[in-house]
């Protein structure tokens, strides 16, 4: 029998490797994790939220995999929909709320965290319009202009990536042979630590096909670490 643990350290689902294959089913899961954990995000939180995504029929696609084609369809339509849901609830809490209530620390929290990633996305979304960027532009790591055609993201994709994920320490791939490596460096944890993370996704994730397809992203991306 699997421990939660375990489970933890299967779903790397959660990860900022993957994408949700049913946006809104993964929407669903995080705001009912939210709404069962005190803290989110973490650790225990995540993986419950991957569980329960799971069994709504929701799946999981790796960024090495194209996801150039349709990445975009809709997402803006979906944001709106759930951004006209925040409305709705928040109008109905300041309706619920009188001036002295007093809540409880968690549900303070809450609403913390929700005013600070809205205000996040407000003022991201409101700089990209100032500069006349549109965002497709800014998720280079995302279409074919960040991609390495050996596999694996070029410095620009890696640039994009983390600017829209603050504090990620991605790298571009370490393609030195392993023989000509010191097994202690940092170089060579790297290349060990991607080869066993992307060969468990290629067998966890991955279809038969794409699996024995050597044109893959995630096939491209093996063999440019040496794996």
């Amino acid at each position: 029998m699997k421990t939660f643990n375990s489970f933890i350290k299967e779903n790397e689902l959660v990860s900022e490797k993957n994408v949700p294959t049913s946006p809104e089913k993964w929407a669903h899961a995080k705001s009912a994790a939210k709404s069962k954990f005190a803290v989110y995000p973490s650790a225990y939180a995540n993986a419950w939220a991957s569980k329960k995504y799971k069994s709504m029929g929701g799946g999981w696609k790796s960024t090495n995999e194209e996801v150039d084609k349709g990445e975009y369809d809709y997402e803006g339509n979906m944001a709106k929909v759930q951004l006209q849901t925040l409305c709705r609830n928040s109008k109905d809490l300041i309706d619920m709320l009188s001036d002295d209530e007093n809540l409880p620390e968690w549900v303070q929290s809450k609403i913390t965290i929700a005013q600070d990633y809205i205000t996040t996305v407000r003022d991201y979304l409101q700089s990209k319009q100032e500069l006349g960027e549109s965002l497709e532009e800014t998720a280079a790591w995302q279409k074919s202009a960040g991609k390495n055609p050996e596999g694996g993201l070029n410095q620009k994709g890696v640039d994009s990536y983390r600017r829209e994920h603050p504090g990620s320490k991605l790298k571009t791939a370490v393609t030195t042979e392993p023989s000509k490596l010191d097994p202690d460096s940092k170089a060579a944890k790297r290349r060990k630590s991607f080869c066993a993370r992307m060969s468990g996704m290629k067998k966890r994730l991955t279809s038969a096909k794409t699996a024995h397809d050597p044109d893959s992203r995630i096939n491209k991306s093996l063999r440019k670490w040496n794996c």
